[in-house]
């Protein structure tokens, strides 16, 4: 199952697609260099208030000045999946490509107001959830979400590869007390299950193990990364559902492991699930295609600066559309 998505007007922005003079849109194929007619769709019904004829998601999280991680990067990959994105920020931070040397966490009342002015005027059902940044913020998403029926992505930044704490002790505590409950899939690495669970995992069998004691603390979902490990030429991912029964065996997603450290790709990875389920895709294909996605746009990842590459996700537009 492939889902080829992407906006009309962000692909004819980066020449994927070009206006023909009956208002339809030519695709061109840099495979066959084929160009094909696509009729122009019905413009949105602006006199309905908060109503979208396009997939919207809500990332909360912190601003990265890299545009590599963040919100930045969950945006990119809003629009790269034709998902409209949402945004409220959590927290402001200094940090280049070789990593963070500050984060200033917003108030309670900013972040308050920002989640109310979006849901008192749009319709939206998926949240994704990166760096939080304190323990008011926690506590602020948490009473946000509660009661309602959102899909929710919970990427548990705590440390990025490099640099300062972007979630303090007192922020994760209330994060696995409060927050876990109501998450529909939680996606963290290796590193960061080992700062939740105050325990080593050092092969496949504990990333199971793992992963079913993360399950414990209340999401619907573990997806554990294991590009952490130093195991193997392969990354393999595990995803295990809290919605079926425990006797059923854990899904294992494979790819070549790839050199190089690269900035953001945990938060694209989240972000590309949540608009595909945004799309309407069950789970495991959101997994799949969400991986292949970040496999790709580490292939054609980019130095900015002296640190880390930055991932692309952009390149890879032209394998998502049809």
């Amino acid at each position: 199952m492939s889902f080829a998505f992407v906006t009309e007007s962000f692909a004819i922005a980066v020449g994927l697609l070009a206006r023909t003079s009956d208002g339809g849109v030519a695709q061109y194929s840099q495979f066959t260099c084929a160009a094909e007619i696509i009729p122009r769709g019905p413009d949105l019904d602006h006199t309905s208030v908060g109503k979208a004829e396009t997939p919207i998601v809500l990332t909360i999280a912190a601003s990265d000045p890299t545009g590599g991680a963040g919100v930045q990067a969950d945006l990119k990959v809003f629009q790269a999946f034709g998902v409209h994105g949402l945004s409220a920020i959590t927290a402001v931070t200094a940090q280049n490509t070789r990593g963070v040397s500050g984060v200033w966490p917003v108030s309670a009342e900013s972040l308050i107001a920002q989640l109310d002015s979006l849901r008192e005027d749009i319709l939206f059902s998926v949240i994704k959830i990166g760096a939080l940044g304190s323990r008011e913020a926690v506590e602020v998403v948490t009473d946000f979400i509660a009661g309602r029926d959102y899909t929710v992505i919970l990427d548990p930044v705590i440390r990025p590869t490099s640099g300062r704490e972007l979630t303090g002790v007192d922020a994760v505590e209330t994060m696995m007390k409060r927050l876990f409950p109501l998450v529909t899939l939680l996606t963290p690495n290796i590193p960061e299950a080992e700062k939740l669970l105050s325990r080593k995992i050092a092969s496949f069998d504990e990333m199971e193990e793992a992963a079913r004691s993360l399950l414990a603390l209340g999401p619907k979902g573990i997806l554990l990364k294991g590009g952490h490990s130093i195991v193997s030429d392969t990354v393999q991912d595990l995803f295990v559902d809290g919605t079926v029964a425990r006797e059923n065996p854990a899904s294992t997603f494979s790819s070549p492991r790839l050199n190089g450290d690269l900035h953001g790709s945990g938060c694209m990875l989240s972000s590309a699930i949540a608009a595909l389920l945004a799309h309407g895709a069950d789970m495991l294909n959101a997994i799949e295609q969400a991986r292949e996605f970040v496999h790709h746009a580490r292939e054609s990842s980019v130095q900015i600066g002296s640190g880390q590459r930055i991932a692309a996700p952009i390149s890879f537009i032209p394998e998502f559309v049809a």
